[in-house]
């Protein structure tokens, strides 16, 4: 970049230096052509000059190596408004014939946009373009200068694509093993799907290794779509299982020399591609088999429906590019604009689950953008304020009564704006006959901290100095679990690896939550092992340090910075002695002491790759192990055990439990089969039509004692049918069961659909095996008595 220094004349020497000369690129001159924009006659008089000086051209063999073409092609701007102007490029020939026919350069006949490589951009930044496409010059005209790493790679190379250069190849050949593919011996179609391998493998890889997880929304999104994609090609290529994660590990070998932090979560990387891979493939076989089902339905025209496109995307996980992919390859269109209103209906239905927002709130808080608010929260919980703004129902007021709900808008105050996971303070508002409780704190635009309270009595006015209290004891409780929050994502790392990031949190006064990504569920012994360090620490009541200094200087001293968060050049770095450094704008404890103890309660998974930790600390903790506890206690009394022996006798009670259900299940099996053996029912074996069968009704057995049943009953047929009716708890339990031989001839799923109706409910299966429920068990002679005549038919 040049900012107001130098120009196009500099811009285009340096250019064509470093394209051609041996000591940088070295790239043979007479193979390079330049284009310019159509009325750029600056930019061509610097070109022929720096062309012809270098000896490469002369001034006439110069003018013909350069190309105008229209704005297309050789003009940058950002938008409709804002700094813009004409481009100068670098073309390529590509042409192993180049020599013999050397064409006509870009934009001519010969051009069929893969001959002539762009490798080099000269953006000459000149104008500033206002509304209605008025264009005035720039007081400092720029240079943005753009080069393509892999193209460059290519031609260097002597490559015919930026996949064959050593950046990319290595993966290539990976895809190449696990498809059984050769690349140059196969269709382009093959070489396509072995290219998006490579390509998708190592952004997934990079996205997962910044701490991008697979998601629904935003940039994890982007991530699963990318991943998505690659496992559709894969199974182009006959991949059945997972294998983009495989490919990922040759991605961190390859690169790790340039990007060493990849090393270290190459492990973690790879799980979270499989987990998605696995995922995806089984959704992948439903969604598909979803999709055959609406073709034969809401296929009108060659045109799939929007309803259905979109059931697909809802129910399945089917992108709309991934449905039209597919219909591309099997020859249907997606009606695109009903895809869109469904996804109109179910963001309405959202925005009305969420509540709506007041838009003229918004608005006024919008006026307040650059207003400063100063935050005094950090030294006291008590200050004196100026009000400077007071609304009702997002409007602007003068005055408020009893029992209104205002927002209240200082020029400073001790309370805390939530942000960063740290929900806002709550607390009383005072002064001259005023009395009010704030119920929350938000921060709706940078800079401005607004105290959302309830007017007990008294009035409030513009202008004047109130007393700010924050409730002091809840403040502390939000406290110790923010500062908790800081040791246990330092734990996490430290014992399950530093590819644990901070996914999200909330800090409130009663508990704490932490999302953090990891592939897996957390053993008993590591969250023993976490929750462990965190308490060390805590015992070692270590000063809790904070200080202000540029993000670069934090972060080289080790400071955390979470993805995706937004720093300005000066942060707010939290210590916690050598075991927590992070850049945090919210409210700590004094010493890490002040914490008291912390307890995990809880460890589950929130998405894909991200899991989640509920704790909680101080008092709160220690009240909840005196009530658990107490729980012991009367769990111990109840089994008339000590204390410290309720573990085994709970596990003898357990067995004795789980042996009477066994002797009752077989009891229960004997009633059922005739009051004797099994042998009793599988006597009365029957001939109807041609098929042996065995059509038994067997009350009190659940669905479990059922199938065993019929096992048996298939057993001793070798040959026929097995069909089983009963009773249980008020409801109907029917079964059909079909020995392989006969699945050809008889359908156990289609008699199950047609025997169900009959007891109330519905069923069906495979044509070995298959089910049904009712609430009619009056229905079940009815039922059997069907079965024979649909085997007897």
């Amino acid at each position: 970049f040049s900012f107001g220094d130098y120009f196009k004349k500099d811009a285009v020497a340096y250019g064509w230096e470093f394209v051609t000369s041996e000591k940088w690129l070295g790239l043979n001159p007479k193979r390079l052509w330049i284009t310019i924009h159509t009325s750029d006659d600056e930019a061509e008089k610097y070109w022929i000059e720096t062309l012809s000086a270098s000896g490469a051209y002369s001034k006439e063999e110069a003018k013909d190596r350069i190309r105008r073409l229209g704005d297309a092609e050789n003009f940058w701007q950002m938008g409709d408004t804002g700094p813009c102007g004409p481009c100068s490029e670098i073309h390529y020939d590509t042409s192993p014939t180049w020599e013999k026919s050397p064409g006509g350069g870009p934009g001519s006949k010969e051009d069929d946009g893969e001959r002539y490589l762009e490798i080099w951009n000269l953006v000459f930044m000149q104008f500033d373009q206002r509304e209605g496409g008025v264009r005035t010059p720039l007081p400092r005209p720029s240079i943005d200068t753009g080069m393509g790493l892999e193209r460059t790679a290519r031609v260097l190379q002597e490559v015919s694509s930026n996949f064959e250069t050593d950046g990319i190849w290595k993966l290539i050949e990976h895809g190449e093993k696990l498809s059984g593919k050769s690349y140059w011996k196969s269709d382009e179609e093959t070489r396509v799907s072995l290219r998006v391998l490579a390509d998708h493998a190592r952004a997934g890889t990079f996205l997962i290794a910044d701490g991008v997880m697979p998601g629904n929304e935003g940039r994890g999104y982007v991530l699963r779509r990318i991943l998505r994609r690659a496992i559709r090609h894969a199974k182009k290529l006959g991949i059945t299982k997972p294998a983009l994660y495989e490919i990922s590990g040759t991605v961190v070998q390859e690169m790790k020399g340039a990007y060493p932090e990849l090393a270290g979560k190459a492990a973690f990387v790879a799980e979270a591609i499989r987990t998605e891979e696995e995922k995806f493939l089984e959704t992948l076989e439903s969604g598909l088999a979803r999709l055959k089902q609406a073709l034969g339905k809401e296929l009108v025209n060659g045109t799939l429906s929007g309803r259905a496109a979109f059931e697909l995307y809802d129910t399945f996980g089917f992108p709309l590019d991934l449905t039209q992919t597919i219909g591309e390859e099997q020859g249907f269109k997606v009606d695109v604009s009903g895809f869109d209103q469904e996804m109109e209906k179910q963001r309405e239905r959202s925005r009305d689950a969420r509540g709506k927002v007041s838009a003229q709130a918004e608005e006024a808080y919008m006026k307040f953008t650059g207003l400063s608010c100063k935050f005094l929260g950090y030294e006291t919980t008590r200050a004196q304020g100026k009000l400077l703004h007071l609304l009702k129902d997002g409007a602007e007021v003068k005055s408020v009564s009893e029992g209104d709900e205002v927002d209240f808008v200082f020029d400073q105050t001790p309370f805390y704006g939530e942000s960063g996971g740290q929900i806002g303070d709550m607390g009383v508002i005072e002064g001259e006959g005023l009395r009010a409780r704030v119920l929350d704190t938000q921060k709706p635009v940078e800079g401005l901290i607004v105290h959302r309270a309830k007017i007990e009595n008294g009035k409030a006015e513009s202008g004047k100095t109130y007393s700010l209290h924050v409730d002091e004891l809840r403040r502390a409780r939000i406290r110790r679990n923010h500062s908790a929050t800081h040791l246990l994502h330092a734990a996490l790392r430290k014992t399950l690896g530093t590819h644990v990031t901070q996914a999200g949190s909330l800090v409130a006064p009663d508990r704490l939550r932490f999302d953090f990504t990891h592939g897996k569920r957390l053993s008993d012994a590591e969250l023993s092992t976490i929750e462990d360090l965190v308490n060390r620490e805590i015992e070692r009541d270590v000063p809790v340090g904070t200080e202000h200094k540029s993000y670069d200087a934090a972060v080289q001293d080790g400071a955390m910075a979470l993805f995706g968060e937004k720093y300005g050049d000066e942060v707010r770095v939290v210590k916690m002695g050598e075991f927590s450094t992070e850049l945090c704008g919210g409210t700590h404890v004094s010493r890490t002491g002040d914490i008291r103890l912390l307890r995990i309660e809880r460890e589950e998974a929130v998405a894909g790759g991200t899991r989640r930790i509920v704790a909680v600390t101080g008092d709160v903790a220690i009240d909840e192990l005196k009530k658990a506890e107490q729980r012991l206690r009367e769990v111990a009394e109840t089994l008339k055990a000590p204390v410290e022996d309720v573990a085994v006798r709970a596990g003898k009670l357990t067995e004795e439990n789980r042996k009477l259900q066994k002797e009752i299940s077989e009891l229960k099996r004997k009633l059922a089969t005739g009051g004797g053996s099994t042998g009793d029912w599988l006597s009365k074996k029957e001939q109807v039509g041609s098929i042996p069968a065995l059509i038994h009704r067997a009350d009190g057995l659940d669905g479990k004692s059922l199938r065993e049943l019929a096992d048996r009953g298939r057993e001793h047929l070798k040959s026929g049918v097995v069909v089983l009716a009963g009773e249980e708890g008020g409801k109907a339990l029917l079964l059909v069961a079909v020995t392989e031989d006969l699945e050809k001839k008889v359908h156990a799923g289609k008699i199950v659909s047609e025997i169900a109706p009959l007891v109330g409910g519905k069923g069906g299966g495979k044509p070995s095996f298959a089910q049904a429920g009712g609430g009619d068990p009056a229905g079940i002679e009815a039922a059997l008595k069907r079965a024979r005549e649909l085997l007897s038919a």
